[in-house]
């Protein structure tokens, strides 16, 4: 075999036209006999001092018309009959000093310096068209990373690597070993670290809500308020945790006494949202963390910056690698955990992922909990304060970009009151609900936070328009760069319509006149989610009557799209299975050990 010292670097060993093949210091090509390097059209094979290039007997090099094969002082090229280096009109292959590259066959690589790669015997390094190094590489990395964009730009933000199967597994047997260390750390120890986090949100804040406006669209106003109610949730469980986690005596003075006993579940999988990062992931992981478990965390592809955020403050408060890990990455990276032993799932999305993941890990018989989707209905009485209620009602719906389980999705309004409310509405949307660029400081309506929702949008406002809704203001993405879609108001609306069944969760709503309470009701109740349902009335009494009647699991009297963390949060039928919040949203992450104690 002969040593050929030419080599290439970010450059395809197999190029169509007009490519250059150049090489980087301490790089090799070798070959043995009967290979050939070969190249098309404008093509140079070019060498710098100090290079050999060397064939055995049986080996060519050969130019045709034009060709460059050029050295510099102090190279040699020899060549023994039958041996091949063929190049034609124009062709370059340009070397730098010492650098090695070896390929076999049908393989394409790029290497940069000191790599080697290498050719075995009756193999090509070809330059065609449609065989590429760089190009597959590029491929490669494509496929292995995320790309995170700014809705309210379309422009990309950066890239982030991908967990793969392997760094999935390496990460939950870190906690699997971890664990048991972490739950027999004290409480305090844990609520110290917890107390930590809960002062670098503050400290953090600006550069967070940034972040989060960046990659989501959502007004920096509102990133701020997100943070700021997190950091009142974790407030709840640092208060609250020590207190529901005490063993309970049932009969503590009889020959046989009780006690209730808590432990950790162990092993946790936290599959987030996007919409309201920190909100939707302090009501599992901390209660988590507090509780004994190890939490493997995995953020949504549209919120993997902020998740980066989360993890990385997490460790700075003193939390360890063994106790958290984040899994980066999209729906591929969801089914690898999927696939582990965890030893419970916590999913917060839609409803047709969670039934997916629900279904998914049913033969494990570990806890499953899913805060899923709604479709949630307010309703104005003709003893309402309609002006309150017009201006509640707009920001129920229209705050976050309408982009929340719980934004108001459709309204019900007495026809005593409608022409009024429906009047107050659109004013106040018009007026103060004008999509902007969300770092503004003033903007209330950011950017919808994935581009392939905008057509959803769009096919439900065509589906009410063609059905007889009419459109009072909006029905379009907005004319400006980025993600932008206008705030939509529809009357003449019905159950026949997409927009008054199926979830929107964008800043669309339908208005729908009713003759009373009891159609209103029936209307609130005519849905397969339950998650919240809000009435506007003066007349308490009558609020109680319709709320016992509504199948939600939260309901408002006179305010909407709200939640607290001393109340559970929890939904039904296709708004999920399970409670976070409240003391319920602690005992979520543990089970019960009963011990029965007789004397001797």
């Amino acid at each position: 075999m002969v040593n050929w010292n030419f080599t290439f670097q970010l450059r395809p060993t197999n190029t169509s036209k007009h490519h250059n093949f150049t090489t980087s210091p301490h790089h090799n090509i070798e070959a043995s006999q009967f290979h050939n390097i070969a190249t098309s059209q404008h093509r140079h094979i070019t060498t710098s001092p100090h290079h050999n290039i060397t064939t055995s007997p049986h080996h060519n090099i050969t130019t045709s018309q034009h060709p460059h094969f050029t050295t510099s002082p102090h190279h040699n090229i020899t060549t023994s009959p039958h041996h091949n280096i063929t190049t034609s009109q124009h062709r370059h292959i340009t070397t730098s000093p010492h650098h090695n590259i070896t390929t076999s066959q049908h393989h394409n690589i790029t290497t940069s310096p000191h790599h080697n790669i290498t050719t075995s015997q009756h193999h090509n390094i070809t330059t065609s068209q449609h065989l590429h190094i760089a190009i597959s590489q590029h491929k490669n990395m494509i496929e292995n990373t995320l790309r995170i964009n700014n809705p309210a730009t379309g422009i990309k933000i950066t890239r982030v690597q991908k967990d793969d199967a392997e760094s999935v597994q390496q990460k939950y047997q870190l906690l699997k070993n971890g664990q048991p260390e972490w739950a027999n750390t004290p409480l305090s120890e844990r609520l110290w670290c917890i107390e930590q986090f809960f002062r670098l949100l503050d400290v953090e804040r600006v550069d967070l809500a940034e972040t989060l406006t960046a990659e989501m669209g959502k007004p920096f106003q509102e990133a701020l308020n997100e943070i700021q109610g997190a950091r009142g949730r974790i407030h709840f469980f640092l208060n609250n945790t020590s207190n529901w986690l005490q063993d309970e005596w049932m009969i503590p003075d009889a020959p046989t006494r009780e006690r209730l006993s808590f432990e950790p579940l162990g092993v946790i999988g936290n599959i987030s949202a996007w919409n309201y990062p920190y909100l939707v992931g302090v009501n599992v992981f901390i209660p988590a963390l507090l509780t004994g478990n190890a939490v493997l965390y995995k953020p949504s592809e549209y919120a993997t910056l902020t998740g980066a955020k989360i993890r990385d403050l997490l460790y700075e408060a003193g939390i360890p690698l063994s106790a958290f890990q984040m899994v980066t990455g999209n729906a591929e990276q969801g089914e690898m955990m999927l696939d582990l032993p965890l030893d419970a799932y916590f999913f917060t999305g839609s409803y047709k992922t969670g039934m997916y993941i629900y279904q998914k890990v049913a033969p494990k018989l570990v806890p499953v909990q899913l805060e899923l989707g709604g479709k949630d209905p307010l309703y104005v009485t003709n003893n309402a304060d309609i002006h309150n209620a017009a201006l509640s009602a707009a920001e129920g719906a229209f705050y976050n970009n309408g982009q929340s389980c719980c934004a108001v999705e459709r309204i019900y309004v007495h026809q005593d009151v409608y022409d009024q409310f429906v009047e107050l509405f659109v004013a106040e949307v018009n007026a103060n609900w004008q999509p902007n660029l969300p770092a503004l400081l003033n903007t209330k309506l950011g950017a919808i936070s994935r581009k392939e929702h905008l057509a959803f949008l769009d096919e439900q406002v065509k589906d009410a328009l063609d059905k007889g809704a009419t459109l009072l203001t909006g029905g379009k993405r907005a004319d400006r760069k980025g993600w932008f879609y206008e705030p939509t108001v529809l009357t003449n609306v019905n159950h026949s319509m997409n927009i008054m069944r199926d979830e929107t969760f964008g800043p669309l709503i339908g208005i729908q006149k009713v003759a009373n309470d009891n159609e209103a009701i029936a209307l609130m109740n005519d849905t397969q989610y339950g998650l919240t349902a809000a009435v506007y009335t003066n007349n308490e009494n009558q609020a109680e009557q319709i709320m016992k009647q509504l199948n939600a699991g939260t309901v408002y009297l006179n305010c909407c799209d709200r939640v607290s963390p001393n109340l559970p949060w929890s939904g039904r039928q296709h708004s999920g299975l399970g409670a976070t919040l409240s003391y319920m949203g602690i005992r979520a992450f543990v089970r019960p050990k009963a011990y029965h104690l007789r004397h001797v």
